[in-house]
């Protein structure tokens, strides 16, 4: 009898390990923080914009440091579009090749009270990722671009954008992606 005891042990202990290791399976991935300087705190590149952050696009425009309209920490980025077409507030991810085919979540606070002229972006190199366009509402909202990475991203670009001569603070900006 001891032997029949003991395999039994042996089998419980063995089934207890396998459903372990399948429940494992099931558990959503950990996620991670790759933007740097989302809170907009850093402002060493001579108050141009934020550090680890640049302006581009096709139109115009400028980005000031914003202590008084803030949703998160103690600052947030005031953009102003002032002519041709969007701008972006952006920041390129480092080795984009390790992330091939994860999910991400990319979001930002946004107010303005100008309608349909703020939004996010995301670039992969191959693919485009879109928020939806800020209401306008004149109240901060969290809006975000989820998706999964291209097989083969060459560039993970990140884009706080704005268009049509609007106004519009940016607070807290957050990409996730899948570990």
């Amino acid at each position: 009898m001891p032997a029949n005891k003991n395999l039994l042990v042996v089998l419980i202990l063995t089934g207890a390990l396998l459903l372990a290791l399948c429940s494992c399976k099931n558990k959503p991935s950990a996620m991670v923080e790759v933007i740097k300087n989302g809170d907009f705190s850093l402002w060493d590149q001579g108050n141009k914009f934020p550090d680890a952050w640049g302006l581009g696009g096709d139109g115009t425009g400028q980005s000031f440091k914003e202590t008084s309209v803030v949703k998160m920490g103690n600052t947030s980025i005031r953009i102003v579009h002032i002519s041709g077409g969007p701008i972006a507030l952006y920041q390129d991810v480092d080795n984009a090749g390790n992330y091939k085919g994860r999910k991400f979540d990319f979001g930002c606070w946004i107010n303005s009270k100008d309608a349909n002229s703020a939004y996010l972006a995301l670039f992969d190199g191959v693919n485009w990722q879109y928020s939806p366009k800020y209401s306008g509402s004149g109240q901060w909202e969290y809006l975000t671009a989820k998706g999964k990475f291209a097989d083969k991203p060459s560039l993970i670009r990140a884009h706080l954008y704005l268009d049509n001569k609007a106004t519009a603070y940016f607070s807290g900006a957050s990409l996730t992606i899948e570990q």
